[in-house]
């Protein structure tokens, strides 16, 4: 997993990005060679000749590829270190260290979690290189104190101070700052700006009474989902001619129907959402970018991602934001990232921690379930993701939305979007018996 962003601790390397200019090319060769002797895939950017290169190009290339998460880490090489370490540290997200021996090696990983190592080539042996490069990649963050550290170091990269307060008191912090927002009745919130979906039913806050949602407002909000592990061709073909007919928002698939479906849509005006690391969210960071990036290649609109539970519950916020971000990455612009909290597993706190969480790093929605753990979505929970991340950011109520009073009750709380595979009968105002 990248560690572009966070303090988080990244041990397995395995994908390296290496440049030098015109200065360090020899000895940047030399460490490509050793670093694929070694194992590790390298991302070479160059230079490549003795012609005359500007480092900050260089630095930059080799920054760009550490922040999308195609690369772990990163190595800069020139004349001195010093003029590629700076520019370096200009990208955001990126901790450049320049080093010149094992001690301030082996600093910049297990106390500011380096990122990218700056070294001057020609002021080393190869021997000495190797082994400082080999030592840098090896070495882990020790976390523990350091992590507010490069939380502070992080918020100064973003404009804000470096006070900031440890992690107890801004979970502390944030809980009592949107339990002392919360009021009764939050009101159906129009889908997002930014879906550019049809305009939604006026709401209560709209006409100052409560707004009458009827069946054939549905549609609008419907995330058509079919998510089962025995999916047949002939179920998801249903699926998508359903969704064309009813002018739902979206289906939802595994990324391996993805294609199929852009296919069969294309041009009806239903975009394609896949689940990713779905559904327990446990896998590495790493395989949901690459899910995410396969399946927006494939021609997914939407990505919708499951968290990291497990770190979640034992307050790993780091690794958190990390996972999230690295999906976050993988999606270019103009798609829609949904962040499946699980909510039925989680605490009040940690439902308010991880909403906060992924409004910070970007995502478009935050998502109640997944559908396949103890329970589904709760009016109560969408109030509650509404309440904390505020009117802009899409909310996402899915499994156990069964019935049309079911569908209005989760857009009276606060939802814009809904996931649930019985949108057909949900818009003719029946109940269903499914799952999800």
């Amino acid at each position: 997993m990248s560690d572009a962003s966070t303090g988080d601790s990244v041990d397995k390397v395995r994908s390296v990005a290496i440049g030098a200019d015109h200065g360090a090319v020899s000895q940047k060769e030399m460490l490509v060679s050793y670093l694929e002797l070694l194992g590790y895939r390298v991302v070479n950017v160059g230079c490549f000749g003795a012609d005359k290169v500007d480092y900050p190009d260089i630095a930059e290339a080799v920054c760009r590829k550490v922040v999308s998460g195609d690369c772990e880490r990163g190595i800069v090489l020139d004349g001195a270190g010093i003029g590629s370490c700076m520019a370096a540290n200009k990208v955001r997200g990126i901790r450049c260290a320049m080093c010149y021996d094992l001690r301030t090696v082996n600093n910049s990983r297990e106390h500011n979690n380096a990122n990218v190592l700056s070294l001057g080539g020609p002021l080393h042996s190869a021997d000495v290189l190797a082994e400082l490069v080999k030592v840098w990649l090896e070495t882990s963050f020790a976390g523990g104190r350091h992590i507010v550290r490069i939380n502070k170091i992080m918020a100064l990269e973003r404009g804000g101070s470096s006070n900031l307060m440890d992690q107890n008191q801004i979970i502390q912090k944030i809980v009592e700052e949107v339990l002392a927002r919360m009021a009764p009745g939050v009101k159906a919130q129009p889908p997002a700006a930014e879906q550019q979906a049809p305009t939604a039913p006026r709401t209560a806050a709209d006409s100052g009474a409560e707004s009458v949602i009827l069946p054939s407002d549905l549609p609008r909000y419907i995330d058509h989902t079919l998510l089962k592990q025995d999916a047949t061709e002939e179920q998801v073909n249903t699926l998508c001619d359903e969704a064309a007919k009813h002018h739902f928002y979206s289906v939802c698939v595994n990324s391996t129907w993805v294609e199929h479906c852009a296919r069969r849509l294309g041009g009806k005006g239903v975009k394609v959402c896949a689940v990713v690391g779905f559904p327990l969210g446990a896998m590495d960071s790493r395989a949901k970018a690459f899910e995410a990036r396969t399946a927006v290649a494939s021609g997914a609109n939407e990505i919708d991602m499951v968290i990291n539970v497990g770190a979640l519950k034992v307050k790993n916020l780091a690794l958190v934001r990390e996972d999230i971000l690295s999906v976050r990455r993988a999606c270019r612009a103009g798609i829609v990232l949904k962040v499946i909290i699980e909510t039925c597993l989680l605490t009040d706190e940690e439902k308010v921690l991880v909403c906060q969480i992924a409004k910070d790093v970007g995502a478009d929605f935050v998502k109640t379930s997944t559908g396949f753990s103890k329970s589904g979505a709760t009016a109560e929970d969408v109030a509650l993701m509404r309440r904390t991340v505020g009117p802009k950011m899409g909310v996402k109520a899915s499994g156990g939305v069964k019935s049309f009073e079911d569908a209005v009750l989760m857009i009276r709380s606060g939802a814009t979007r809904l996931g649930t595979s019985s949108g057909v009968l949900l818009i003719s105002g029946q109940k269903s018996t499914a799952n999800y």
